[in-house]
């Protein structure tokens, strides 16, 4: 399973502090008992780390499914950081959940996306 998105910023605080950058973040719970989480979706490759302004980059995940897997939630995030959040947005393009039947597939199509 590989969440992606490519992402952006409008505005980045001059600082170098993390206000304001889009992040992906999720959990997969279990099919018996919605109420738990069988695993959680995070990660550096899950952070857009170019702090500047109006650049686009890709973030992403390659995740197993657990085999009591039963639902996937993602959230679309913006980094909180020293400063608060003024005039700053994060921006995601064409967000989705994938499924593969490998690794190496999630990871084939990440590396050629």
């Amino acid at each position: 399973m590989s969440p992606k998105s490519d992402v952006g910023s409008i505005d980045i605080s001059r600082d170098g502090d993390q206000t304001g950058l889009p992040y992906l973040y999720g959990y997969m719970l279990n099919r018996q008992n919605k109420n738990r989480i069988d695993a959680y979706l995070q990660g550096d490759s899950m952070k857009h780390s170019l702090k500047q302004p109006d650049k686009w980059g890709l973030i992403h995940g390659v995740f197993q499914v657990p085999e009591t897997g039963g639902g996937i939630r993602l959230f679309l995030q913006q980094a909180d950081g020293k400063y608060a959040q003024n005039d700053s947005a994060a921006r995601f393009d064409e967000p989705g959940i994938y499924l593969f039947d490998s690794k190496e597939e999630a990871e084939e199509f990440v590396k050629n996306y």
